[in-house]
């Protein structure tokens, strides 16, 4: 795995309909400045439980809520739900196959609104994002790539520098198989 300056997450969501993916782009400078301190307590949180690489991405999200409910700062004007997870849902994107082939994107915001996506796919969504969100904000550059690359290994996902649209444009287009309805004449078995 490579990893550049301008890391963006992608999460895959396997379906009955087909795999779908989240892709998600770390906060500006200007979000963490004004959340610094939940996002640091709920940062710290994870470590400070031994929940890690291997449990965090699933709980994240709970935690940086418990930590801002804890501050006081969940759901008050310019608090974390209406600001922070708010500009994450907004930054996050989820690609998903198109009937008929190619693909679509709505923003997990817009998932949500529509209910395009089920609540335990919310959930899992938003406590990935969330964790990277974590560890992108609080960790120092060297050591992002590695903490990233031991959870994407655990959880499927992967890093990238390419934007939504760049990404959703580098997969294959899904089509129905057709088949020409001849069957394939073995081939005589060399001894």
């Amino acid at each position: 795995m490579q990893l550049n300056r301008k890391l963006n997450l992608v999460v895959p969501v396997e379906r009955d309909t087909g795999t779908m993916y989240v892709h998600s782009t770390p906060i500006s400078r200007e979000m963490f400045e004004r959340y610094f301190k939940v996002i640091g307590r709920a940062y710290a949180s994870i470590f400070a439980q031994q929940l890690g690489a291997l449990a965090g991405p699933r709980v994240a999200a709970m935690l940086l809520k418990e930590a801002a409910v804890d501050m006081g700062v969940w759901d008050n004007e310019g608090g974390v739900e209406r600001g922070l997870m708010a500009e994450i849902r907004r930054m996050t994107f989820i690609i998903m196959p198109k009937t008929g082939g190619g693909w679509d994107t709505i923003t997990l915001d817009e998932a949500k609104t529509r209910n395009v996506i089920d609540e335990d796919e919310i959930s899992e969504v938003e406590n990935a994002v969330v964790f990277f969100i974590l560890i992108s904000a609080m960790s120092r550059k060297q050591n992002t790539a590695t903490m990233l690359g031991i959870t994407s290994a655990i959880w499927g996902a992967e890093t990238t520098s390419l934007n939504c649209t760049e990404y959703m444009s580098s997969l294959k287009t899904s089509t129905k198989a057709e088949t020409s309805g001849e069957t394939a004449t073995p081939s005589p078995i060399a001894y």
